[in-house]
């Protein structure tokens, strides 16, 4: 029988254990629950990652023996027409997969020879060697920035390429597209995609981005209304240039993001394959770096999946952007290009749905699987 100093305390302590067996009842529901959602974003994951595996399985059955791709007869970089249709295709395709992390492939191998041959040619006919053929060469800055970006440091600590850079410069702190002499005048032109690449390129050089930043910032701020597709490949740019540009490539990418708020960019399903998977990807990026589940990007997604081809790729947009006033056209030149684009967007979306499955993102993640699942 209790003892009269403990009788008056069951009451409370009944309580304690009932409300204790509530407590471990519940961590089980809720264990039970996170499971199932963990599940069903495991099911997510393994439907996306198989698209994944398609795109680059597409990529590489597309590849020249010699390691390049082709534009597919549209022109090169976003359908910039007049330029040879190899080199900053097969780079682009590049920088998507090696974001995408599939630089371990043996296609990814053979297109950075490709690449290095090219810009060793480049080199050389900078510096007056104008034997052979140069029709494949593709003599512009962001042939120089994007191979830079993929192949790394300069051998000669980037004295060489510095001296390149700087007879490009205008006035204004931007750089020609055109590189070597003065030629067509649309060689000589000055693109804001060139520069937002290069971004990424001068601190490596040891060249200050602050300039360069300034007069981009005040280049987009003159140009005249532009679609949202438009800011869309600009800040994808961006994240390319980000990894090695700093806090000046970061707050340009975070300056073009701002333009593609909802109220501005319109429903995401009316974008094309080339500006959704662009959309996706920085926009995916941006909620990695901030921890959010974004789930607002589940659309971009749904979208993106529901227009893949049965080959596993995307296609190019049927119509090219008319390009002008220095901003990068909207459109790409083939569908390799295209698939790879949505093949990097597709794998930083999924490192968001890890997150989710860890609980390290925000809330929402069945929503966020179902939505996937019903693609």
């Amino acid at each position: 029988m209790p003892l009269p100093r403990v009788r008056p305390l069951l009451p409370a302590l009944i309580n304690l254990a009932i409300v204790g067996v509530m407590i471990a009842r519940g961590i089980g529901q809720s264990r039970e629950r996170y499971r199932t959602e963990g599940n069903r974003l495991g099911q997510a994951n393994d439907v996306i990652r198989s698209f994944c595996q398609a795109a680059a399985q597409f990529l590489a059955t597309r590849q020249a023996s010699d390691g390049s791709w082709d534009d597919g007869g549209a022109g090169a970089s976003f359908a910039r027409a007049g330029q040879p249709g190899r080199v900053a295709p097969t780079m682009r395709v590049l920088l998507g997969v090696r974001a995408s992390g599939y630089a371990g492939e043996p296609f990814y191998r053979r297109g950075l020879g490709f690449v290095r041959r090219h810009q060793e040619r480049l080199r050389g006919w900078l510096h007056g060697d104008r034997g052979g053929d140069p029709g494949d060469l593709e003599p512009t800055v962001d042939a120089l920035a994007m191979g830079s970006l993929l192949l790394g440091p300069e051998p000669d600590g980037g004295a060489e390429l510095r001296s390149i850079l700087r007879a490009q410069q205008t006035p204004r702190g931007l750089y020609r597209h055109g590189l070597g002499p003065p030629g067509a005048a649309a060689g000589r032109r000055v693109l804001v995609g060139d520069n937002v690449l290069l971004l990424g390129v001068l601190p490596a050089l040891g060249m200050d981005t602050t300039e360069l930043a300034a007069a981009i910032r005040s280049e987009l701020d003159e140009v005249p209304p532009a679609p949202p597709k438009t800011w869309i490949v600009l800040a994808y740019l961006g994240s390319l240039a980000a990894p090695t540009g700093g806090a000046e490539a970061h707050a340009l990418v975070a300056r073009l993001l701002d333009r593609l708020e909802p109220s501005r960019l319109g429903p995401v399903a009316a974008l094309d394959d080339v500006a959704l998977s662009a959309y996706l990807r920085v926009r995916a990026d941006q909620c990695l770096r901030d921890a959010d589940a974004c789930n607002d990007v589940n659309a971009a997604v749904a979208a993106l999946l529901g227009r893949r081809q049965g080959d596993g790729s995307w296609l190019a947009p049927a119509v090219a952007a008319v390009e002008g006033g220095g901003i990068e056209p909207s459109s790409t030149g083939s569908a390799v290009e295209t698939t790879a684009l949505a093949l990097d967007g597709l794998a930083t979306y999924r490192r968001i749905l890890d997150g989710r499955a860890k609980g390290m993102l925000g809330a929402s993640p069945a929503d966020a699987a179902g939505a996937v699942l019903r693609r």
